[in-house]
């Protein structure tokens, strides 16, 4: 495990959240989803890097929510996006870079666990 994984592993160790079980499911899918994943702690949640660029992190507060944000690194670039045609009714589009996942919670969190990391995973190579 790397320093910046064992971070996240801290941090989620220390975690007080209501959906930490399912936080940690996601987790781990995503990581074994591609070796090209890698993880840090940004923005005091989990964040997922590809290809050397944050791609993809949770947003665990306020409260007990638990969202996943797509989005194309931390620049607010006005730059149009990269075309990315994939379906899903999971993820509202903020603006073209940007998308948000209201992750679900059970039995609809099993059910769409594929569909989610089919999304993570179509987004993260556009």
């Amino acid at each position: 495990m790397s320093d910046q994984a064992d971070d996240v592993q801290r941090y989620l160790d220390q975690l007080t959240h209501r959906r930490h079980a399912d936080i940690a499911r996601l987790r781990a899918a995503i990581l074994a989803a591609d070796p090209g994943f890698s993880e840090n702690v940004k923005w005091n949640a989990p964040n997922f890097v590809y290809g050397g660029i944050d791609r993809v992190t949770f947003q665990l507060h306020p409260g007990d929510r638990f969202l996943v944000i797509l989005h194309r690194g931390a620049s607010k670039s006005k730059a149009p996006a990269p075309p990315f045609d994939v379906e899903s009714t999971l993820v509202r589009w903020v603006e073209p870079g940007r998308g948000v996942v209201d992750v679900p919670t059970a039995p609809e969190f099993d059910e769409r666990l594929p569909e989610l990391l089919g999304l993570i995973g179509a987004w993260v190579r556009s």
